[in-house]
């Protein structure tokens, strides 16, 4: 209905305004809602000429707006259509209320909770603008790392700086301009942000301790109104601060004991820096003072720091180095920035001749010492790249040498195979030949003969594999179980030959003498030696047991894998695998061993007889 009364009013302003006679009396042909209500602008000294009432005027009083009273009753009827539409706003607002009356501690909560969330999210979009970090808050340290100011960030030259219990007070100097007064903005916005939970541009390893309070002087403090001078004002500051307990307070005061009598400053100075490190407090304050500079660095508790300054333009570096004191170079810094020369010379000349040179040799040393900077950061860069490239050698060297050992074992494996089968092949010829014909005499020596040189042979390549096998460093001593390499046989060494570089070693009621190159050190065996009485064969190089005590996890399976291998090769139905008793991890190995071996028929534990649970009987698939 407000719709359809709306379009009614409008169509007959609209023939209104097309009226011929109302051209003249008009200030514009439009028609606008003044005070709610329809109205049309009327030139002021033509509303009489109109027939209907004013509503309102314009600013500059020309124009007056009438509703023409064609519309009158129109209006009336919108202004009461809008004020019942009011009202059922009103009840379904008061409905609505009422509904959500029960809940509205939870409205509330959640209400509060989005606030929270909002305002992380915010402080976390805010510290990501600078790639800002939460420091560790605690302890009785103030270590920054890598400090930058939030708004100036990476234009800004990063700076460290850390105050302890043992050296509360950091007096900084430096040249005018030289950035000492941003040092101090940055350290206190760091800190106000940090205790905010806001990320601040510092890196891993800063730390700031918990303030009670933040005491912050830097700029002109100069009142007309109450007649107080900069000194006036900073010192009726500080007083107040000083009043107050001190214990858990930062002090950041640029210029400290500044604008009056630069020995009185001094003095007030020194004593202010004495009694709040008294107090507990730390405090980082700047200064042109040569006696404060000179004291800060003699006095216990107290350290000082300079920003760097280039020495042979005079421009800042904005370098902060700690255990420095730096000149102010006013005179020269002057001269940069455009003071007449003839000035500059005659400040020069009333410096005294003891200043001139202080001033002269303490550019000379910074040149030097920024020359020596310079190479100590070439030589510590190329110190890392020969580091990271040692690194990169010694990780190929690993690489290749494990790619060597993995192909020395498969190399030395192959051949061990290889052994086995001929000196199987030799064993299976020779009984053959006695079973299908009886061999004289002589055939049987010769046949002997030819099998001992293939046993020789076999040594000779057993020797050779041991050499190709990669070294180790293994020290041996009297006493030591060993395997020996190319026996595959444990044994224990009765006595070493350092300059030979063999051992004497006792392989049951026998002792050879053996390479220390082909012996592995075996654990220390605990348990007793197992008491069994199966029947023990033996073919040429291979037995019907296989001892796997005392061996690594690793070691034992590929023990297992070789003599496996060889025990088909012989012929062998039943062989028996002494693992021990122990905790029974290598009898588990066995086990799962032999479940996957596609040639092992059968297995079980060994009869009382045999060895009981240290032996498994395994019998194999003809």
């Amino acid at each position: 209905r407000i719709k359809i009364t709306s379009e009614r009013i409008e169509e007959a302003l609209s023939k209104f305004l097309q009226s011929p006679k109302m051209s003249a009396l008009l200030q514009e042909k439009i028609y606008t809602i003044r005070k709610e209500r329809y109205v049309v602008p009327i030139k002021i000294q033509h509303h009489h000429s109109v027939d209907g009432v004013i509503v309102d005027y314009s600013s500059s009083g020309s124009t007056v707006f009438m509703e023409p009273r064609i519309i009158s009753r129109f209006n009336n009827e919108l202004e009461l259509l809008k004020h019942l539409e009011q009202e059922e706003v009103e009840k379904i607002l008061c409905q609505m209320t009422s509904d959500l009356r029960p809940s509205a501690q939870d409205i509330a909560l959640a209400f509060s909770s989005c606030t929270q969330l909002d305002l992380l999210r915010a402080k976390v979009k805010l510290g990501e603008s600078w790639e800002g970090l939460i420091p560790q808050v605690g302890g009785e340290e103030l270590v920054i790392r890598e400090g930058r100011h939030p708004l100036l960030f990476k234009k800004a030259v990063p700076f460290d700086l850390a105050l302890s219990a043992s050296k509360r007070v950091l007096v900084v100097s430096g040249p005018n301009a030289g950035g000492k007064t941003v040092l101090l903005k940055s350290l206190a916005l760091i800190v106000s942000l940090a205790f905010c939970g806001i990320p601040v541009p510092i890196r891993p390893g800063s730390v700031i301790p918990f303030y009670e309070d933040l005491f912050v002087d830097i700029g002109d403090h100069q009142d007309l109104e109450n007649e107080l001078s900069t000194f006036t004002s900073r010192t009726r500051n500080l007083a107040e601060a000083l009043k107050a307990e001190c214990s858990r307070v930062l002090f950041l005061i640029d210029e400290l004991g500044a604008g009056t009598d630069p020995n009185e400053g001094t003095a007030l100075a020194i004593a202010t820096l004495r009694h709040l490190k008294k107090k507990g407090a730390m405090c980082v304050v700047t200064t042109h003072l040569p006696l404060l500079k000179y004291h800060a660095s003699q006095e216990e508790g107290m350290s000082v720091a300079s920003l760097a300054i280039n020495p042979d333009t005079f421009e800042p570096t904005y370098r902060l180095v700690l255990g420095e004191i730096g000149a102010s170079y006013g005179i020269r810094i002057a001269a940069r920035v455009g003071l007449p020369q003839e000035v500059v010379d005659e400040a020069m000349h009333l410096l005294s001749t003891e200043e001139v040179q202080l001033n002269d040799l303490l550019i000379t040393l910074t040149r030097e010492k920024n020359s020596l900077d310079k190479i100590l950061e070439d030589n510590t860069r190329k110190a890392r790249e020969l580091q990271e490239k040692e690194k990169e050698i010694e990780e190929k060297l690993q690489s290749l040498r494990q790619k060597e050992r993995a192909l020395l074992r498969d190399f030395k494996r192959e051949l061990e195979d290889y052994i086995a089968r001929t000196k199987n092949e030799i064993s299976q010829i020779v009984g053959q030949l006695r079973k299908e014909k009886a061999l004289d005499q002589e055939e049987y020596d010769h046949l002997k003969r030819r099998l001992k040189e293939g046993e020789a042979k076999v040594r000779e390549i057993g020797e050779l594999v041991t050499e190709v096998s990669p070294p180790q460093e293994v020290h041996f001593q009297e006493g030591d179980e060993v395997l020996v390499d190319f026996l595959n046989q444990a044994g224990t060494i009765v006595s070493l030959n350092e300059k030979k570089k063999n051992a004497l070693v006792s392989i049951g009621s026998r002792k050879i003498e053996v390479p220390l190159s082909s012996l592995h050190k075996l654990a220390h065996r605990t348990e007793a030696p197992l008491s069994s009485s199966f029947p023990r064969f033996t073919t040429p190089g291979v037995k019907n047991e296989i001892e796997i005590r005392a061996l690594t996890k690793d070691e034992a399976l590929e023990k297992l894998d070789r003599y496996f291998d060889r025990v088909l090769l012989a012929g062998f139905t039943t062989v028996y695998v002494i693992h021990g008793k122990g905790e029974g991890i290598l009898r588990e190995l066995t086990h799962e061993f032999l479940r996957n071996h596609p040639h092992v028929a059968s297995f079980r534990l060994g009869s009382p007889e045999e060895g009981g649970i240290g032996v498994t009987v395994v019998t194999l698939k003809s």
